[in-house]
């Protein structure tokens, strides 16, 4: 019984993907990791015109962070999709990896740009995009038994609230939720990776309910006992949801207390950074915190990657006011050259937000160059810092 009811659900899922995508299709319809999926697309007439060209791009979720090193742990892995035009509608083909547990896609002209609107939204700055009104082009995953993969619910909800240029700027915290909640039926310990997530990005009529589910879920904690690391990241993960910030602290600690090895000598490394002030000394530091956090596993990267770290380094540089210091450093982490950035396509996004910015100012500063490429510099992290959450 409890077999088919999972394979109900999994049906359910399917159709809950493929209802409003008439004009999008997929084969096989049941795709397992490692399967090379064949997709057709006819391009909205009211988003493209029959002369556009269109690009496709697709983001296989599972854990690929492994794969990227000194970068934080990406869940998705984006691939160029070669599409062929065939009448009024595109074709193209994706070979999956055994670890993708979801696909989505989307589908740009080749000269699409984006830039912060109102909220910190996402929209188009040029080009065209096909946000699916907020829907998403998704496969999920199921394994030999017709029944969805682990984690495959997880990642569809993760990329509705996503809201980064991969995603288009898409954001449906409730068709996210719907997904979040799914993957709890599936899978008895899905609470450790999906809970945090529904209460953070749940929409905002729902939030009473999860926010006092979380609460019931840290009761229920207490009372059995913290018997694992999982445990205890799970409290500090549902403490920080609820912007309990002194009690995550607490549980982060004595979850890195707990864990030991590399991944407390890497938390150790923070701290250290936090107090010192000698420049060259945190150069150190933070080389030293790329080291561990690159020995760490997918599982243990719960802390900022290096990068993240760096930026906070030459923040602080620019409140110091050593613009010296900063071009050193700045120019060390090929910041302009989109190299310091996270990986992936957004890589261009990110790098050519920062070209037009430096374009845009120099004329500005041009007068006294090192104090005005500083400012330059700065201008530029301010605008692109909420990115690196």
């Amino acid at each position: 019984m409890k077999k088919r009811t999972f394979l109900l659900i999994g049906l359910l899922a399917f159709s809950f993907f493929t209802k409003a995508q008439d004009n999008f299709s997929f084969t096989p319809q049941k795709p397992r990791p490692g399967d090379i999926i064949n997709i057709s697309y006819t391009p909205p007439a009211d988003v493209f015109d029959a002369t556009d060209v269109i690009n496709c791009v697709a983001y296989k979720w599972g854990v690929y962070c492994n794969e990227m090193p000194e970068l934080r742990a990406k869940d998705y892995k984006p691939v160029e999709v070669l599409l062929k035009k065939k009448g009024n509608h595109y074709e193209g083909t994706v070979l999956t990896d055994t670890v993708t547990r979801m696909l989505a896609f989307s589908f740009t002209t080749s000269n699409v740009k984006w830039k912060m609107g109102a909220g910190l939204k996402l929209i188009t700055a040029a080009g065209k995009a096909d946000k699916t009104k907020d829907a998403g082009y998704c496969v999920l995953f199921f394994d030999r038994e017709g029944n969805v993969c682990r984690k495959s619910h997880y990642f569809a909800g993760r990329y509705l609230v996503n809201e980064s240029p991969e995603s288009l700027g898409i954001k449906n915290p409730e068709k996210a939720t719907v997904h979040f909640l799914k993957e709890q039926e599936l899978f008895a310990d899905a609470k450790y990776y999906t809970l945090a997530s529904m209460v953070e990005y749940c929409p905002m009529a729902d939030k009473d309910k999860f926010t006092a589910m979380a609460k019931k879920e840290m009761e229920n904690l207490f009372a059995t006992g913290l018997k694992s690391v999982k445990d205890i990241e799970l409290m500090a993960d549902l403490s920080m949801a609820l912007r309990l910030y002194s009690q995550n602290g607490y549980f982060s600690k004595l979850a890195t207390e707990k864990a030991g090895g590399n991944r407390k000598l890497l938390i150790d490394k923070y701290y250290e950074l936090g107090a010192e002030n000698d420049v060259a000394k945190r150069a150190v530091i933070i080389d030293q915190i790329g080291t561990l956090y690159n020995k760490q596993d997918c599982g243990s990267r719960n802390y900022s990657s290096p990068h993240y770290v760096r930026t906070n380094f030459l923040l602080w540089l620019a409140e110091q006011n050593k613009p010296a210091d900063f071009i050193t450093y700045a120019d060390r982490y090929n910041f302009l050259k989109g190299a310091y950035n996270f990986g992936g396509p957004d890589d261009l996004f990110t790098a050519e937000f920062a070209l037009d910015t430096l374009k845009r100012l120099a004329p500005v500063y041009a007068e006294k160059f090192i104090l005005d490429r500083a400012a330059i510099y700065k201008n530029i992290l301010s605008n692109i810092s909420v990115l690196m959450l």
